[in-house]
C-alpha cells in the first residue's frame, strides 16, 4: 500500500518533467528499474485520476505512451473529469459571433469572399469542426445569439436572429427579427418566431454564457426601459427574469451583463464620477439577491481608460492558474487593457495592454470534448484534422 501511493505520487511527479513522448519509454528506463510496461498494472481508475489532472498540451502527447493510456485519454469520461479539474484561461477572438458553451465548444462566423457567411462549431483543442446549415431566411443580417446545452436531450442548440430590414437591424429597432434554433448534427434552423424585444444601445452589452438552462440578454421593449429577458432552452421560450439592481439607468454611462463561475453578474460604470459597480446575484432568479460586490473608483485607474467602453469581468467564481499580482480578485477587461484587481488593498495591474478594439476576450477550458458525442443523425459535415 506504501508502495503503490509513492509509485503514484512519483508517477505524478515524472510527468511534469517528461521530456518528450517519443522518448518516454527509453527514459523511464533509465531513471528508474520500473518498466513502461508495468504502469498498466495500475488500476485504470487510478491512472485515469492521475492523468486528468495534467495540463491538456501533455495529455494529447500522452495519448501516444501506449495503447492503456490511449484508451484512457480517449474515453468521454475523462474528457468530463479533466474538464472540471482544469483551470479557466483566456481565449481571444476577432469575432463577436464567437459563443462559448460550457467553455468547451466554440461557435465561430467566417466571412467568405463573394459568397455568404459560413457558421462553424469548433473544438479548437481537438481541431474538430463542423459547418452549420445555412438558415431558410436570407435576411440581410443574421447573428447568433447563443450556443447553450439541453439536459433534458442532451443536444447543444445554437439560435440565431435574422433581420429582413437594414435600417431596423442598425439601429436596434424592433421590426422583423426573427428567431431561428438549430439543433446541432441537424441539417436546418427552425423558425420560432418574432423575438419580443429590441436590444439596447451598444454601450449595453451581454455577452452570456448558459445558466440554469437559460440565455440571459439585456433587452429594450417599445417604451425603452432596460431589463434582463432570458431564453428557456428546453421550451425554446422568452420570458421575463427579475430585475436589474440599479432602477435609475439615466446615471448609467456603461454596462455589461455577463455569466462567471455560476453567478449572473452586472458591471455598471456611471456617468459622472465614473467609478464601477460590480453586482452579483447570489440567488438565481431572486431580485432581492443582487449584491454589491466591488466598487471601483476612478481615483483608482487612470482617467483616459475610463471614457470609453463597458467593463467585463473575466473570472468571478471561477479557478484560475493565470499569473497575477498576490491577492488579486478579479481580472477585468476594459477598453484595451486587461488588469487584475486586488479589491482589499485597491490595486490593480495590468496584465496585457493595446488590446484590439475589435477583439474580444472570453474566458474557456481547454476541452477534450468531441463533437462526435455532439451530434445526431448524419455527422458527415464533421470534419477533424489532417493526421498526416
Amino acid at each position: 500500500m506504501v508502495f503503490s501511493i509513492f509509485f503514484i505520487i512519483w508517477l505524478g511527479v515524472a510527468f511534469r518533467v517528461l521530456p518528450s513522448t517519443l522518448n518516454t519509454e527509453i527514459w523511464l528506463r533509465k531513471k528508474t528499474n520500473i518498466s513502461i510496461d508495468s504502469i498498466p498494472e495500475l488500476p485504470c481508475i487510478i491512472l485515469m485520476d492521475i492523468l486528468s489532472r495534467l495540463p491538456i498540451t501533455s495529455i494529447l502527447q500522452y495519448k501516444c505512451v501506449c495503447k492503456t493510456w490511449f484508451n484512457i485519454i480517449s474515453d468521454p469520461y475523462f474528457a468530463k473529469l479533466h474538464f472540471a479539474r482544469a483551470p479557466v484561461s483566456l481565449l481571444f477572438s476577432n469575432t463577436a459571433d464567437l459563443s462559448i458553451l460550457d467553455k468547451r465548444l466554440y461557435v465561430l462566423e467566417l466571412e467568405v469572399c463573394r459568397r455568404k457567411p459560413v457558421t462553424y462549431v469548433c473544438n479548437v483543442i481537438t481541431g474538430e469542426y463542423m459547418a452549420l446549415p445555412q438558415p431558410k431566411n436570407d435576411g440581410f443580417k443574421r447573428r447568433i445569439l447563443g450556443f447553450c446545452f439541453s439536459q433534458t436531450t442532451n443536444r447543444y442548440k445554437l439560435i440565431q436572429e435574422i433581420c429582413d430590414n437594414r435600417w431596423s437591424f442598425a439601429t436596434q429597432e424592433h421590426q422583423s427579427h426573427q428567431i431561428e434554433v438549430c439543433t446541432l448534427g441537424t441539417k436546418k434552423w427552425r423558425n420560432i418566431g418574432d423575438f419580443p424585444y429590441s436590444f439596447p444601445k451598444s454601450e449595453y452589452q451581454s455577452f452570456c454564457d448558459s445558466l440554469n438552462g437559460a440565455l440571459h440578454w439585456l433587452v429594450q421593449p417599445h417604451n425603452n426601459t432596460t431589463f434582463i429577458c432570458h431564453f428557456d432552452i428546453e421550451n425554446e421560450q422568452f420570458k421575463p427574469f427579475p430585475g436589474l439592481p440599479v432602477q435609475d439607468l439615466s446615471r448609467v454611462r456603461h454596462m455589461h451583463l455577463g455569466v462567471s463561475g455560476g453567478f449572473l453578474y452586472l458591471c455598471e460604470k456611471f456617468l459622472t464620477s465614473y467609478s464601477v459597480e460590480i453586482w452579483v446575484m447570489k440567488d438565481y432568479g431572486v431580485k432581492q439577491s443582487w449584491t454589491k460586490e466591488f466598487v471601483i473608483s476612478n481615483a483608482e485607474w487612470t482617467n483616459s481608460i475610463w471614457n470609453r467602453g463597458p467593463v467585463q469581468i473575466l473570472n468571478y467564481g471561477l479557478y484560475t492558474k493565470m499569473e497575477t499580482m498576490e491577492g488579486a480578485e478579479l481580472y477585468i477587461l476594459h477598453n484595451s487593457e486587461l488588469s487584475a484587481y486586488n479589491a482589499k488593498r485597491h490595486e490593480r495591474k495590468i496584465q496585457v495592454c493595446g488590446i484590439d478594439p475589435f477583439h474580444f476576450v472570453i474566458p474557456y477550458v481547454p476541452s477534450l470534448v468531441t463533437l462526435k458525442e455532439a451530434v445526431i443523425g448524419e455527422s458527415s459535415q464533421l470534419q477533424c484534422p489532417d493526421k498526416r
